[in-house]
């Protein structure tokens, strides 16, 4: 069996009643879980504007690190991988495209699968969400804030797109991406990612 179809039967359920939740099988996938890069991959849909893209990048990585100092894994930054995936087939590319090129990158072999949530959902990033990012830069620099400033409106949001077409995608409120969204997907599962304030947000 291969690493996608091991990952994609692995099962991501809430406990039973009265019962505990079965660990799912990608516990037992790869050995080198502890070295592979952290973080989700990113799949750039829109290419327009790099001076924009820079700013994005930047605002994404200043909310990375101030989500990670918060939930106490500071530690986790430097491991973060922001290779950006993108190729010409990716302008303008749906949600189910970006799905494709995330299950050709696991099933490439070029990590191997650990049991974290960089094997169980991506980033994607199309127009409406790079200008929610430039939304929210106007906003930080008319209050004089930084570029790390928890976001509670849940304005600036990228897609986080799951590895299983029935789960689909949602918008996620970027100052949620990390740690909260990268462990909740993996465990305890999917159907933990819940809407709030219009946009969505990791719920613990």
């Amino acid at each position: 069996m291969s690493n996608l179809q091991e990952i994609l039967s692995s099962p991501h359920s809430p406990p039973e009643e009265g019962g505990v939740r079965p660990e799912p099988i990608i516990l037992y996938l790869g050995e080198s879980g502890f070295d592979n890069p952290y973080g989700f991959l990113i799949f750039r849909t829109t290419y327009g504007d790099d001076e924009k893209w820079e700013q994005f990048m930047a605002y994404l990585k200043a909310q990375a690190k101030r989500g990670l100092e918060d939930g106490g894994d500071s530690h986790q930054f430097e491991r973060i991988d922001w290779n950006v995936i993108s190729s010409p087939d990716l302008d303008g590319a749906s949600v189910d495209h970006v799905r494709e090129k995330f299950r050709q990158w696991i099933a490439s072999g070029d990590e191997p699968p650990d049991n974290s949530g960089r094997f169980r959902a991506c980033i994607g990033v199309d127009s409406d969400s790079l200008d929610s990012v430039m939304d929210m830069l106007e906003i930080l620099e008319e209050e004089d804030e930084p570029l790390d400033s928890f976001d509670d409106t849940a304005l600036a949001y990228v897609d986080l797109v799951s590895i299983n077409e029935r789960e689909d995608y949602v918008p996620m409120c970027i100052s949620y991406l990390y740690p909260r969204a990268f462990d909740i997907v993996c465990d305890p599962g999917w159907e933990f990612v819940q809407p709030s304030k219009g946009n969505y947000v990791a719920t613990p």
